[in-house]
């Protein structure tokens, strides 16, 4: 579908693919299984195939952990300004469920959409912090670590002249506690885009270096 070039014709292929691939979830769980590893792979390249289908990625009751996982992620790939509100209320309510993984992995669903979606990053906050209240310990403490990290990124990358300031004159500090902070979040939220800036301040900060190693010294030393 990358060659293609008339939006006529992917938007009829897109028409075309859906429904044979939200039929396969209501197969065996060892078929949906399959299934749902390969949408994955096919939502990441083009997520508008499915794009008006995400309600058929909820995660039902007796759905095994391992098809809960993979939906899981299908519905961060697929979530958006429209759908978010949805999500949110399905992410939180898998939060109150009894398995401590799919718990952790779905307060941290909830990160990862407020690093997608800037605009629905209040509305995700606001999630967190109805699960702090609940005040199950192993919920409180994700959506702690999840909501400082996002706290954290917002402070690094939206306060940037405090950040410069810091970095120019503490520059191997401000560096490791970006790297741990970049790292931290990365692991929690797994998001490219965090991994994205993490290796573009990396490439920033040796330019840095060597700037300051090769510059020529000034004429009164």
């Amino acid at each position: 579908m990358s060659i293609i070039d008339d939006k006529t014709v992917l938007r009829n292929l897109s028409r075309k693919m859906a429904p044979p691939l939200v039929t396969l979830l209501s197969a065996e769980p060892e078929i949906q299984y399959v299934a749902l590893r390969n949408i994955n792979l096919i939502v990441q390249r083009a997520p508008q195939i499915l794009a008006h289908e995400i309600k058929v990625f909820f995660c039902k009751y007796n759905d095994p952990i391992y098809v809960k996982m993979e939906k899981l992620e299908i519905m961060i790939k697929l979530v958006s300004e429209k759908n978010i509100e949805q999500v949110l209320l399905e992410f939180k309510e898998y939060a109150q469920e009894v398995d401590v993984d799919f718990v952790r992995k779905s307060v941290r669903a909830i990160g990862r959409c407020a690093l997608k979606l800037e605009r629905a990053a209040e509305r995700c906050i606001n999630k967190l912090l109805d699960l702090i209240h609940t005040k199950v310990n192993y919920v409180v403490q994700e959506a702690i670590i999840v909501r400082v990290l996002l706290f954290l990124f917002v402070c690094f990358f939206f306060s940037m002249p405090s950040f410069l300031f810091s970095f120019f004159f503490f520059p191997t500090w401000t560096f490791l506690l970006f790297c741990a902070v970049c790292l931290c979040a990365y692991f929690a939220f797994e998001s490219k885009r965090l991994l994205t800036f993490f290796l573009y301040y990396i490439v920033i900060y040796f330019f840095t270096l060597l700037f300051f190693i090769f510059s020529p010294p000034s004429p009164g030393h």
